[in-house]
Formats: structure tokens, C-alpha cells, sequence
């Protein structure tokens, strides 16, 4: 008994050692998409490539679409890329925004690998690129998924003069770990994981008009994170998407687009 005990303690150490090595596999999902693909389907999107830098020196590879006098910054999903966000950018476009979206590191056109501290590094660059040409208060950032995350990072951490206009977070967590948790009940995440985006404990330094818009059948972050967080928000509104899922466009629901002009003031 004693022997099948301490065999057990052993697996069970080996998997969460093999875990905590494999986190960032397991957390970040970059695309494969040759700089050649990236060209072509910045063409097909009306796309303008640009290039930033983050602090540290790496690379990061973005696009620019439209004109306007406002301006939206995206941060995608960890899944996803510049590529992927068509019907948004058309969304904001048509409401008369220029969108501005650049690729975290290690993902499709730049530089390094993927880690929290460096994520947080690229919103900082991504915001410069968007302050390089509108003012605080004409820019709104939206955040999915872990781009909620990579967001509420960057707004909380904006002195008050630099605070953008409107903060939009489509099924977003209130941590990372929080959802590690929730897709590893029977693993110590809360003990090992390194890259935890706690959204939760920003919250109350966010102090912009902030969306929060999730779908009640979404499968891999319950939308209870985006209820607790928006708690933890003061004034903040949030949106529930009947039938909606993790992968959908949540801020084409009706209701969601409303609440966003609301607080973008258009």
C-alpha cells in the first residue's frame, strides 16, 4: 500500500513538473503564418503593415486599417492574430475608427517568445503606436479572451491623463489561472503557473466606462470570470450573449454593439 502510494506521488509530481514545463505551450497558441501569407492577407484586408518596437528591444509586427479621428486597439485571444479579427475590424470601421492591432511576440511577424511580462511590454508598444497619432480620450482598447487580460494590463497601469476613452472585454477571465483552474481541478495551477494575467486584482485602477460582453454557453472561461470582474469594475456594464461560445463574436450581438457605442460616444 505504502509502495503504490509513494508510486502515485511520484506520477502525480512528474505531471505537474511535465505541466509547469509545457506552460507556455499550453497558454499561448500562435498561428502559423509565413511573413509572405502575412502580406498577402494584409492586401486582401485593406491592411497597412507597420512595424513597432517594445521596450526590450523585440520586434513586433501589426497592421493599421482605416482613418478616422478615433482609434481602437485590439489585443487578440491566445489562438489568434491580425488575421483573424476581420468582422471587428470592419465593426469599428464602419463606425468611423482607424484600428490598430499588433501581434504579441512569438506570433505570426514578431520577434521572441511568448510570456506575460513580455505581452505586457507589447500592449505598452501598442499603445505608443496608437498615441503616436490620437490622444487618450479618441482611443478605445478591446481586449478577448487573454487580449482582455493583455488590456486591463495596459489600462490600469496609464496614469490618469493617459487613460483611453472605453475599455471593451469579450469573454475575458479574471485571471488565467482562474481558468487553468477550471480546465485542471485535479492539478496545483494556483501553485505553479507563471504566467497568471490577474485581472481581478487591476480591476479597481482601470477608471474608464468598460463593456464586458460574454457568452452564457461559453466552454472554456465561464462567464461567471467576466461577472466577477465587472463587480470588481465600478460602473461597468455587462452584456450576457444567449447560446454564445469562447470562439464567437460576442460584440455582434445587438445589445453588446449598443453598450459599446454608449461608452465610445458614438
Amino acid at each position: 500500500m505504502v509502495k503504490l502510494l509513494v508510486a502515485g506521488g511520484v506520477v502525480y509530481g512528474l505531471i505537474v513538473a511535465g505541466m509547469a514545463l509545457a506552460e507556455p505551450k499550453l497558454v499561448f497558441h500562435p498561428p502559423d503564418l509565413s511573413e509572405d501569407a502575412l502580406a498577402a492577407l494584409a492586401q486582401q484586408a485593406g491592411a497597412r503593415e507597420i512595424r513597432v518596437q517594445a521596450e526590450d528591444g523585440t520586434g513586433l509586427y501589426g497592421w493599421r486599417l482605416g482613418q478616422g479621428p478615433r482609434l481602437a486597439l485590439l489585443f487578440n485571444g491566445n489562438g489568434s492574430s491580425v488575421a483573424g479579427y476581420g468582422p471587428r475590424y470592419a465593426r469599428f470601421v464602419k463606425a468611423g475608427f482607424e484600428v490598430l492591432h499588433v501581434n504579441y511576440r512569438g506570433y505570426p511577424g514578431s520577434e521572441g517568445a511568448p510570456a506575460e511580462a513580455g505581452l505586457r511590454m507589447d500592449a505598452r508598444a501598442a499603445w505608443a503606436e496608437a498615441r503616436r497619432t490620437h490622444d487618450p480620450q479618441d482611443i478605445v482598447v478591446f481586449g478577448k479572451s487573454l487580449g482582455g487580460g493583455v488590456a486591463v494590463g495596459l489600462v490600469a497601469g496609464l496614469p490618469p491623463e493617459e487613460k483611453p476613452r472605453a475599455l471593451l472585454l469579450e469573454s475575458t477571465f479574471t485571471a488565467a489561472v482562474d481558468v487553468a483552474a477550471h480546465a485542471y481541478p485535479w492539478l496545483p495551477v494556483r501553485w505553479v503557473m507563471r504566467n497568471r494575467f490577474d485581472s481581478l486584482s487591476r480591476a479597481g485602477s482601470l477608471g474608464v466606462p468598460t463593456v464586458l460582453v460574454h457568452g452564457d454557453a461559453d466552454a472554456v472561461i465561464p462567464a461567471g470570470q467576466s461577472r466577477r470582474l465587472g463587480e470588481a469594475i465600478p460602473g461597468s456594464t455587462l452584456i450576457i450573449v444567449p447560446g454564445g461560445d469562447h470562439n464567437g463574436d460576442m460584440m455582434a450581438y445587438g445589445p453588446a454593439w449598443e453598450a459599446a457605442r454608449g461608452v465610445m460616444g458614438i
